[in-house]
């Protein structure tokens, strides 16, 4: 990012929001115990399940509850735990419910104020149904920081990551070249590989300590004090 940036994106999943702790709450509704490092390497699993069954669902091999019990069941398989579809089905119930009740990343809201307050475009582009995604965006407040018209939902626009188009799609619709525009996310695979390849900016949001792969640099930030100091030093 440089002098000349005009967009900032941001993923939403575990990137503006813990996702973690609505998984972990429903795990614990059901009477899993499993230990807390085994919830978090399930999660980082399941995400994982996630993206390789999307395909899957956009195809209309799978439907979307098929994909969230399937992802669940792949996931818990790696662990040696055996889930059946009903409890599969309890924990994804309860993940839901819990997502009504999550909250942004402390600093948040203080990017967006400053990527604002330089007159950079602030939005998010996520994967996911436009509802489903919408309730998380309502449950965060997300609408208080951030314009309707910058936030763009897969399904709503055809395109998904790790789908570079998606990031083509939105270049498009903010009149914006991609080489001053920039997109935060967590995942190296849906996050930092398509925007590098659509002419983005990535950067790595890697709060969790994933390991990436080959071929890319992008600036990697694991807290929002450290991404503030970025976008202060890039914007200044």
């Amino acid at each position: 990012m440089d002098k000349h940036t005009r967009a900032v994106f941001f993923d939403l999943d575990d990137t503006l929001y813990d996702q973690l702790l609505p998984f972990a709450r429903a795990i614990k509704q059901e009477s899993l115990d499993i230990g807390t490092n085994n919830i978090e390497e399930i999660f980082k699993s399941s995400r994982k399940a996630s993206d390789l069954l999307w395909e899957e669902y956009k195809k209309g091999n799978l439907s979307l509850d098929g994909l969230r019990r399937e992802r669940l069941i792949r996931s818990f398989r790696e662990y040696g735990i055996t889930l059946t579809r009903s409890q599969a089905s309890g924990i994804q119930e309860s993940y839901e419910k819990y997502q009504g009740e999550i909250s942004l990343f402390p600093s948040v809201k203080k990017a967006v104020k400053l990527l604002k307050d330089n007159h950079i475009i602030c939005g998010i582009i996520t994967n996911g149904p436009v509802q489903h995604q919408k309730r998380k965006i309502e449950a965060l407040k997300l609408s208080e920081l951030i314009s309707d018209e910058y936030i763009f939902v897969s399904d709503g626009i055809g395109f998904a990551k790790p789908d570079k188009n998606i990031f083509s799609y939105v270049s498009k619709r903010i009149n914006i070249p991609a080489n001053q525009s920039v997109y935060i996310g967590d995942s190296w695979e849906n996050d930092v590989v398509p925007a590098y390849e659509a002419g983005w900016t990535p950067v790595w949001y890697n709060y969790r300590h994933r390991k990436g792969g080959t071929g890319k640099e992008p600036e990697i930030i694991d807290d929002y004090g450290r991404l503030i100091s970025y976008l202060k030093e890039k914007i200044s």
